[in-house]
């Protein structure tokens, strides 16, 4: 359901963030564990090829259960279904999409420096990482012993390497967004398709059911 291949991968950014939103506003209404309980043994169904996932799920449904005895701690099992859910959904949305509504909405109150900020806080940790996992290599390529220097050495050199990439990633952006209209070209504005009404309406009937039966 959530591989490569699926059909929810087409599905528009602009819906499922509205989707997104309803879930969030679904959580927050539920209030019986019982039903909860049942949303937690539909989402083992669909995340048992996910093991990190389905390790989540399986905490949320033990917390579940101590909610029927200790409601108080019933928020803490929503946060954990919100956490399963982005991740799913994370699955089967491109990098790009989450771009295209992170500086579409900051872009339309014109605020410009916060959109570089939250982008340089992004893409700092994705070159981080990459630059660390290739120095790591060089580690049994040239049988380098493993010890504090080497890892103080690996962070320093990724660190300034991330800095060059990011000063050049960051310009290519101030280029971009210079004299720009609120009218987006960084890429194609979503389309409406036959899967985008299918995903709205389950996802409407998610939040209709949250609010007669979870209540």
């Amino acid at each position: 359901m959530f591989n490569t291949d699926s059909i929810i991968k087409e599905v528009n950014i602009i819906t499922k963030t509205i989707s997104y939103l309803m879930i969030m506003l679904a959580l927050v209404l539920v209030n019986e564990p019982l039903f909860i309980i049942f949303v937690n043994v539909f989402l083992v169904v669909i995340t048992k090829q996910y093991p990190n996932i389905l390790k989540i799920n399986l905490i949320s449904l033990g917390m579940n259960i101590l909610n029927i005895f200790y409601p108080q701690f019933l928020w803490i099992t929503k946060i954990l279904i919100l956490i399963i859910y982005t991740m799913l959904l994370k699955k089967v949305t491109k990098a790009t999409e989450l771009r295209y509504i992170l500086e579409s909405t900051l872009y339309r109150f014109q605020q410009k420096q916060i959109t570089y900020k939250v982008l340089y806080i992004i893409y700092f940790g994705k070159y981080f990482k990459n630059n660390i996992k290739k120095l790591w290599l060089l580690k049994d390529d040239y049988a380098i012993k493993y010890n504090f220097s080497f890892l103080n050495f690996i962070l320093k050199q990724s660190y300034r390497k991330t800095k060059d990439q990011m000063q050049d990633f960051m310009q290519m952006n101030k280029l971009r967004f210079y004299n720009n209209s609120s009218e987006r070209t960084y890429m194609e504005k979503p389309s409406w398709e036959s899967w985008d009404t299918n995903y709205i309406i389950i996802h409407t009937i998610i939040f209709f059911l949250a609010c007669f039966y979870g209540r």
